[in-house]
């Protein structure tokens, strides 16, 4: 009875995910029957056991908060953070090279699919659990379904601005209200703290209990862990918004650290995405550079990770040989590309579709803590030991030898970047930073170095990677050779993506107000979000 239990649990559990990931707003709730007519005689009694009702909207949340579907995670991070990152060279010929690698922002679906189907997932999913429990926010399953919402739509609000959130849950219109990003970030804040006490509270009073097991492919239900989880969330948004507001930013991030059960500081409690539960996650970056053949390494991390001769190279990249000259090479970002043929023979990610999905890591949060600590906030940890204890936790993490000499390296600088195929894409290396952090070094250079450590740590992570380049201005990139853009400058890149061009036909009149609440009134690539106020070099 239990195997047979289990079986029918996981069927219903695809069917639901199949249904809303392909439908957006679509609720297994809403379909149940549907689902359940009773060829195996599932009683109403075996539906409500084990949070099983609400259960098929977790995976639901997950399998977006870096989406998994290749289509989607192609045109949300890879052609997007990843590129703009310096991670990747998009080597597709879409619209013979007028894309948004180029900056033309032309191609619908490249901006209507974060946004309606990543994005109304998240959201959907979370408004269905609420509606099955209530929104209580001290009810566990409604902290828990809060922080995933979160962990999804931070990140689209760095690739957009302005989203529509607090309004969404008023009514079924398709016309909805945006709220600025100041007001999303002070409000992913206020549910986080409320989500983080309400599990606290929860794991005090039930110490071993893990109730939605079933339905987590991240911590199997552990709610410690993502409280865990919940604070690093809190301290990287946090730290998102030093520039612009630094006693919000200051108040969070000391919260989030000096939690009792703090942030994610070891690897085993990495936020990472695997297969679970019935359910089987394929990494797809491997569909991009594998099945579609649309990435390749890209010049800017080619240019620091061999300049360093970075043990981590050979496990980020797969090594290759042109016109003779063996090694790891990558391509310009900013091409207009018309044909991919030559472009495919530069290096491939050594990525996999059994690879988990990184979400965040240990190493992340201990440079997040070295950049506040820095700031003189109270981390706990002075920024030295902190920068050096991301370094340490990256190269474990990684499987990578060799970290004792790496620190210890006062020398290596980034590489010229050389360029084998187009040797008139050729590049003087960026910058001269050293790994060995230097006390005596002015707090700018401080901040570039544990920015540039971090980079290379974040990898595959190019949608993080990409927010904190235009938040501090480090790694430095290489100026785009092809800009089809108005606005946005070569030397810095695009800040943002352009809202969908479905918003200007079902709600034109709120997606016009909130072009009004961006840094210009202009729906650009060169505009800057809210707390992109640092002035890069």
């Amino acid at each position: 009875m239990k195997n047979m239990r289990m079986m029918m649990k996981y069927r219903i559990l695809i069917s639901c995910l199949f249904g809303v990931l392909t439908l957006g707003f679509t609720s297994c709730t809403k379909n149940f029957m549907d689902y359940n007519t009773n060829p195996d005689e599932v009683t109403g009694e075996m539906l409500d056991g084990d949070n099983f009702r609400i259960g098929a909207f977790f995976p639901q949340m997950q399998m977006v908060v870096s989406p998994v579907v290749p289509n989607h995670f192609q045109v949300s991070q890879n052609l997007t953070g990843d590129v703009y990152a310096g991670y990747m060279a998009g080597i597709g010929e879409w619209n013979s090279g007028k894309n948004g690698t180029t900056c033309a922002f032309v191609i619908d679906d490249w901006q209507d699919i974060p946004f309606n189907k990543v994005l109304v997932s998240a959201i959907g999913a979370d408004l269905s659990v609420k509606k099955e429990v209530g929104n209580d926010i001290s009810n566990p399953v409604v902290a828990f379904s809060t922080i995933l919402k979160i962990a999804c739509v931070h990140r689209l609000s760095d690739l957009f601005g302005p989203l529509p959130y607090s309004k969404i849950a008023e009514g079924g219109s398709l016309e909805i209200e945006y709220d600025s990003e100041e007001t999303l970030y002070k409000s992913f804040f206020k549910e986080l703290t409320e989500a983080i006490n309400a599990l606290t509270s929860y794991t005090k009073k039930n110490p071993n209990t893990f109730p939605m097991a079933d339905y987590d492919l991240v911590y199997d239900g552990d709610y410690v862990k993502w409280v865990k989880f919940a604070n690093s969330l809190k301290l990287r948004i946090a730290m998102r918004c030093s520039y612009v507001d630094a006693e919000l930013a200051r108040v969070n991030a000391e919260e989030a650290v000096n939690h009792e059960y703090g942030v994610i500081m070891k690897n085993a409690d990495n936020a990472v995405l695997k297969s679970g539960k019935g359910l089987v996650v394929k990494n797809p970056i491997q569909t991009m550079w594998d099945t579609y053949s649309d990435c390749r390494m890209g010049a800017v991390i080619q240019s620091y990770m061999t300049g360093y001769n970075d043990p981590r190279l050979p496990i980020y990249f797969q090594q290759t040989t042109i016109n003779g000259n063996i090694g790891y090479w990558g391509g310009r970002t900013g091409v207009a590309i018309t044909s991919k043929t030559k472009w495919k023979d530069f290096s491939s990610p050594k990525a996999y579709f059994t690879d988990p999905i990184i979400w965040m890591t240990a190493a992340e949060c201990s440079f997040l803590k070295a950049e506040a600590a820095l700031n003189g906030w109270n981390m706990g940890v002075a920024s030295a030991e902190a920068y050096e204890q991301g370094i340490r936790l990256s190269f474990e993490e990684k499987g990578a030898s060799g970290v004792d000499a790496y620190l210890k390296d006062e020398v290596a600088t980034p590489a010229d970047y050389k360029n084998y195929i187009f040797p008139n894409h050729n590049a003087n290396k960026l910058s001269s930073i050293t790994i060995k952090w230097n006390e005596t070094d002015t707090e700018e250079k401080k901040i570039e170095r544990i920015i540039t450590q971090k980079w290379i740590a974040l990898f595959p992570n190019g949608a993080e990677a990409w927010a904190e380049y235009r938040r501090t201005g480090y790694p430095k990139q290489f100026p785009m050779i092809d800009n089809f853009s108005p606005d946005v400058e070569n030397k810095v890149g695009p800040r943002r993506i352009p809202f969908p061009p479905s918003e200007y036909l079902l709600n034109k009149t709120n997606v016009e107000k909130a072009v009004k609440l961006l840094s210009t009134p202009f729906d650009g690539g060169g505009t800057r979000l809210w707390w992109d106020t640092k002035k890069h070099e």
